[in-house]
Parts: C-alpha cells; structure tokens; sequence
C-alpha cells in the first residue's frame, strides 16, 4: 500500500519500509514501526530488516501522539513508503506438528507420504526465509496487492524503462515486502539484459510466498483436524508395481536415476481437466498425453496443491520459454529435468530433485518445426491456429531444426492435471 501523500492512513499502527543504497552499492531495508499505546502516547521502533543485534538493532522510543504526523511526515518525505496499516496476529506454530502458517494439521498415517510433504514444505520455509526476513504469517493482503502491482508494471513496462528507473522500481518492491539485503548491487539490475530474468525469478518467489500466506485454513471450527491432504483436497500414496512399472518406462535413459514416486490425485485440478476434456471431446488415447514437468524444488509444493498456473499479467519470458506464457511440457523426462533443482533441498546439499507427471489435454496441434513465437497465448493460438489446443515445438529427433528434444505449451490451466510425482537423483 504505497502512500502518495503526507496525511497518516490511521493514527492506531503503521509499517514503513525504505531500501536505502550507499555510494559502495551496499543496501539496507529500513523498517520504522508506530503503535499507539493507548496512553496519550505511542512507540516508534527502528530497524534494519532482518538484523536482530549488534548496533543496527531495532530501537524502540516513546513519543506523544501529538507527534505522530509530524514523524510520519518525516519518513515519508525521506522516502519511506506505508507497507503495513494493521498489526497482524502472531500464531504460535508448536514443534512436531504438521503446520502451515500457524495451522496445524493432523498427522499423515502414510510415513512415505509424510516425509516427502514434510520435506517440500520444508524446503519452501527455506526459500522464503532466505529471501524474506519477515514472518510469512505476518504479511498483509495490502502487503500482497502492493507487490503484485509493482511487478505487473515491470512486467509490462520494462522494456520502456532505463536500468535506473528499473531499479528504483525494484526497490520499492523489496520494500513492499520486506528482506534483509546486505549489498544492493547484487540484486539489482546492471544492463537492460538482465531485466527478465530478475522479473521471472522475483515472481516465481513472489507465488511461491503467496501460496504460503493465501492457502491457510481456518481450522478452529473444525470437528476432526483434518491432515494438510484432506484441507488441499490431495489423495497421495506410494505407487503401485504396476504404476512403478509405467513411470519406469516413461523415464526411459533417466530411469536409472529414478529414486522413488507416489500417485497423487488434486481433486480440484483434475475435475476442472475432465470438464475441459469433456468439453472439447478429449480422450485416453485421443487428445491426453501423459506428459513431463520440471521445476525447481521450492515450487512444488504450491505447484500439486494448486496446479500449474498461468500469469496472465506476465509478459517477460525466460530463456526457454520460446512459445509464449503458457505451461510448458516435455514427452521426454531429460528435457523437462533441465528445469529441476534440488539445490535449495536439504540445505542445498543433495542432488534429490522431483518431476511430476501429468495428464496434459494436448487435442490438435499447432506444430512448430522451426523458430519460435514468444507471442503466444490461448488468443493468439486461435488466431494462428483455430481450434488448436497446444503448440508443439519439435526437435530434431521429430523433424525440427530449433530445439533437441519437443516441447509441449498449453495455454488453458484446466489443460493438466498432475498424476505422478517423482523423486530423481
């Protein structure tokens, strides 16, 4: 919530947050806090984000409210921007329960099972505290709406600003979200060439966070606490033989680097593929492939408890995403692992990294043998090719000339829906 003017939201509780940048290009996240304390007075505390000692600790002073405009005035007059206009609750998360956010779910029976949500949620508590130095459970909705429109305009202005004007907006969502940053240059852009990159990561950070804050349940009135399965609607068991037998087979040359999988089953995802499958006259066999996915560890667990989502107010593409802002698949497991990471995994010291398997409602083709169209979306699909349901881009192996191996975009997320989960060395 950025604020344009002098007058103070409320006179009850403010958040203030400023990236400072010195001549070195060291930066710090200034953090200023007012809370009314109900006795004609109330306490302003400063800090630098993320630092808890030393010199640079927060401090905290009483003053009268009769100099609350007056101090609000001067920090925003420095630059301060209003982040916070509501202290939020603290939840108290106990050990040794399945939690998210403050909530705490019942155990899951199946060990398998358990460890390895345990361990993707783990690792997205990893990420995010390594990037973020507040709480998770203590960002705000306005927190949230204020980030999201700073990196919508860099999504759809970057291409207009200069390195600068691309950097002080970055600043401002480091600010809007606040993280501990102890040299500035680093994170920051220094040639137009690097602008995407920093787009694409900060919103694949910024999901990742707001999967996190928005995917809490209210547990408090219900009967039986229900396992983190049961409140995200996921069935989730170890893989039969036969099911073992069929992702072997699929893995083909990777196969030996095959650790384990489960079956997992998003109630919510796959009742909207069938409607969308039913709707178009799709079946097993005629217009379902079972296709690959790859992504970084930290994404996965937003990726089976939401599916894949789709930004429509994304306009930046990665290098290798040649076909437009859709969801990207691969028929081979060697293609789709060069999007794996495991490094954030266990401290970053393993090379365990996961797939997922899906069933992808591919229908007609728009086939690409040569190039590539980052302009692509489900509009401009129909336009090119009316009634296509996915690009596919073929490599060399199928007839291309651009790409090794084929890949598949879809640009509807009813499109997929997850069916198996794998765990790779």
């Amino acid at each position: 919530m950025k604020t344009t003017n002098l007058i103070p939201p409320n006179t009850e509780y403010l958040e203030l947050n400023f990236v400072g940048e010195t001549a070195t290009g060291r930066g710090n996240n200034q953090q200023y806090v007012m809370e009314n304390l109900h006795d004609g007075t109330f306490r302003g505390t400063e800090s630098r984000v993320g630092i808890t000692i030393g010199r640079h600790r927060p401090r905290s002073f009483i003053n009268p409210m009769e100099k609350w405009d007056e101090i609000f005035q001067s920090k925003v007059s420095r630059g301060y921007m209003v982040t916070k206009t509501k202290k939020m609750e603290q939840k108290v998360i106990e050990k040794n329960t399945s939690s998210i956010n403050g909530n705490e779910y019942a155990p899951i029976a199946n060990a398998s099972v358990n460890e390895v949500v345990t361990l993707l949620l783990e690792c997205t508590t990893a990420v995010l505290s390594q990037n973020y130095r507040i709480k998770i459970d203590d960002i705000s909705d306005e927190m949230i709406a204020f980030g999201q429109s700073i990196l919508k305009e860099l999504s759809s202005g970057y291409s207009r600003m200069s390195v600068a004007e691309f950097n002080n907006k970055l600043k401002t969502l480091y600010a809007a979200i606040p993280r501990r940053i102890d040299n500035l240059s680093k994170v920051l852009a220094k040639r137009k060439l690097d602008f995407n990159d920093i787009i694409a990561d900060e919103q694949e950070l910024f999901d990742v966070m707001v999967n996190r804050v928005r995917n809490a349940h209210d547990l408090d009135n219900c009967s039986v606490r229900p396992t983190v399965l049961e409140a995200f609607h996921l069935d989730w068991r170890d893989v039969t033989e036969e099911e073992q037998d069929k992702v072997l087979s699929m893995l083909k040359g990777n196969a030996s680097q095959y650790v384990k999988a489960w079956r997992i089953r998003n109630r919510r995802t796959e009742e909207r593929f069938d409607r969308f499958c039913q709707q178009e006259q799709l079946s097993k066999g005629h217009g379902i492939d079972h296709l690959f996915h790859g992504s970084r560890t930290e994404n996965f667990w937003s990726i089976v408890t939401n599916g894949l989502l789709i930004n429509p107010d994304c306009r930046v593409q990665r290098i290798g995403s040649m076909f437009g802002n859709g969801t990207y698949f691969a028929p081979l497991a060697q293609k789709s692992l060069g999007y794996t990471d495991g490094g954030y995994w266990a401290g970053g010291n393993t090379d365990v990294r996961f797939l997922a398997i899906y069933r992808v409602a591919t229908g007609k083709h728009y086939d690409i043998y040569h190039g590539s169209d980052s302009s692509l979306t489900k509009a401009v699909l129909q336009k090119k090719c009316p009634g296509a349901h996915c690009v596919w881009a073929h490599g060399r192996g199928t007839g291309g000339t651009t790409l090794f191996n084929d890949e598949v975009v879809v640009y509807d997320e009813a499109q997929s829906t997850i069916e198996y989960l794998i765990m790779m060395k």
